[in-house]
């Protein structure tokens, strides 16, 4: 399920952001011995650089992927984005069996950490794939992430298989996408508009720590959307939901996390467009600006960790981004309401 950060109205199940990224790409078959690959290959025949980001994150451990990020004995010598299925078979059936350079090796750009020499930081941030075709915006997003998540949530939020975040140059009337875990998606992935405002980064990061185990049981803190014991996105359960429970989730899941990235953040020049969904006489601007003073005070000083969790369990009511009606009939705050009304009667 894609949840768009939207510049303009969209419909639901609109998510075009550029015809070589993600979610929709073509498979090319290859065997290696037995074993059949089907490996996403991009217009050009070539096996796109976050393919190769999400196979290394889902085959290795964080402690595997660590080691093999500090070796460079053994390289395939074409550019990540150059390689065919053909070409990368081997690596793709086994990671460690070869290295990809710029992808899996110390000189890594996908994997770059030089915006910052806080140690911590950089071993949290090596097991996140930034795609970029700009290191400037490599380490921008880096930082805005750093800024907006306490180190124990990012810690969270990058263990096992992480995340991937990639940039495009133009998103379309979307701003920024995250696409969860599912079937067909091994690997969280992230995609920005380069040069996406603060707030849309933290925005799609905010979805990904929704989905996380610290937020079990946390009402409208934690993502709406149910899934597998695996940790998968429940298509089973989504097929069976009526098109008002699934627009009463979106509806939720988007206004509480625009909220927290509201929290997290210091006052953006261009804020979330869920906010042109509050029906109001006062423009969107006012009521960012309403919400920030309410939630935040004068001095829009950042809220993180539980401080954030707290506010939006406790807060949300209160908000002018709860009266909004995204892809619904009714206000946020209702369908939390009707949601969760519902589940307790389930249990």
């Amino acid at each position: 399920m894609v949840l768009i950060k939207r510049k303009k109205k969209l419909d639901r199940y609109s998510m075009e952001m550029g015809k070589d990224s993600c979610p929709s790409y073509a498979t090319e078959r290859v065997f290696v011995g037995p074993t059949a690959y089907d490996i996403p290959i991009d217009s050009e025949g070539f096996v796109p650089t976050w393919a190769l980001a999400s196979r290394f994150q889902q085959l290795l451990s964080v402690h595997q992927r660590e080691e093999d990020l500090s070796d460079s004995d053994t390289y395939i010598e074409e550019l990540p984005s150059r390689l065919t299925p053909e070409e990368v078979k081997r690596w793709w059936d086994n990671p460690l069996s070869c290295d990809i350079k710029g992808l899996d090796t110390s000189d890594s750009d996908v994997y770059d950490v030089s915006f910052t020499k806080n140690e911590r930081l950089r071993n949290i941030h090596r097991r996140i794939a930034v795609i970029t075709e700009d290191k400037r915006e490599q380490a921008r997003i880096r930082r805005e992430i750093s800024k907006a998540f306490n180190e124990e949530e990012l810690e969270e939020m990058t263990a096992d298989q992480s995340l991937i975040i990639q940039t495009i140059p133009d998103g379309g009337m979307a701003a920024g996408i995250y696409m969860r875990k599912q079937w067909d998606i091994p690997v969280p992935i992230i995609i920005y508009e380069e040069g996406t405002t603060p707030d849309s980064i933290v925005h799609e990061a905010v979805h990904h720590l929704r989905t996380m185990n610290s937020r079990k049981g946390k009402g409208i803190a934690q993502s709406t959307f149910p899934v597998t014991k695996t940790g998968e996105v429940d298509m089973t359960a989504i097929t069976s939901m009526s098109k008002e429970d699934l627009d009463r989730i979106q509806n939720v899941e988007e206004a509480t996390t625009t909220m927290e990235a509201m929290l997290r953040t210091k006052p953006d020049r261009r804020p979330s467009g869920y906010l042109d969904d509050v029906p109001s006489s006062k423009s969107p601007r006012t009521l960012y600006k309403e919400d920030m003073e309410r939630m935040k005070g004068m001095n829009y000083t950042r809220v993180r960790g539980k401080r954030a969790v707290d506010k939006v369990i406790s807060d949300f009511d209160a908000t002018n981004i709860a009266e909004a009606m995204i892809m619904s009939r009714e206000s946020a705050k209702v369908s939390a309401k009707k949601l969760y009304s519902a589940k307790k009667k389930k249990e």
